[in-house]
C-alpha cells in the first residue's frame, strides 16, 4: 500500500505523458494522410483568412465555381482579411492546406480566383 502512494503521483506523470505524445502521433498522421492525398492530384487556389479561433483560422476558398471552407492551426488575428495560395486536391477539393507563407497581393489574381467586391451569398446573408 505504501508503494502505492508513494509512486502514485508518477504513474499519472507518465500516464499524462504518454497521452499526449499518442495525441501528437495521431495529429501527425493525419496531416502526413492529408499530404499525402493532396500531392497525388495537386491543383491551387486562392483563399482568403476569413476568422480566428482559440486555436484555429478559418479560410475560404473558390475551386471550379464553388465555394469551400478550411481551416489551419497555424496562423493568427494578423492574417484575417488577408490572402494565401491554397494547396488542394483535384479529386477532393475539400481536402486543403492553407500556405500562409505565400501571401497574394494581386488584385486581378485574388477575382479571377472567385472573389469579388461582395459575392452574392454575402448580399443574401446581410438581408
Amino acid at each position: 500500500m505504501n508503494f502505492i502512494k508513494k509512486y502514485f503521483s508518477h504513474l499519472i506523470f507518465i500516464s499524462f505523458i504518454i497521452f499526449f505524445v499518442s495525441v501528437f502521433e495521431s495529429t501527425d498522421e493525419i496531416d502526413s494522410k492529408l499530404k499525402n492525398e493532396i500531392e497525388q492530384d495537386k491543383d491551387f487556389s486562392i483563399a482568403k483568412v476569413k476568422d480566428k479561433g482559440k486555436y484555429y483560422i478559418k479560410y475560404i476558398y473558390y475551386y471550379d465555381n464553388k465555394k469551400y471552407t478550411g481551416s489551419s492551426d497555424k496562423g493568427d488575428e494578423k492574417l484575417i482579411g488577408k490572402f494565401f495560395i491554397v494547396e488542394l486536391s483535384k479529386k477532393k477539393p475539400e481536402l486543403s492546406i492553407l500556405r500562409i507563407d505565400k501571401e497574394i497581393k494581386d488584385s486581378a489574381k485574388i477575382a479571377n480566383s472567385g472573389f469579388r467586391k461582395k459575392t452574392l451569398d454575402e448580399i443574401l446573408e446581410m438581408k
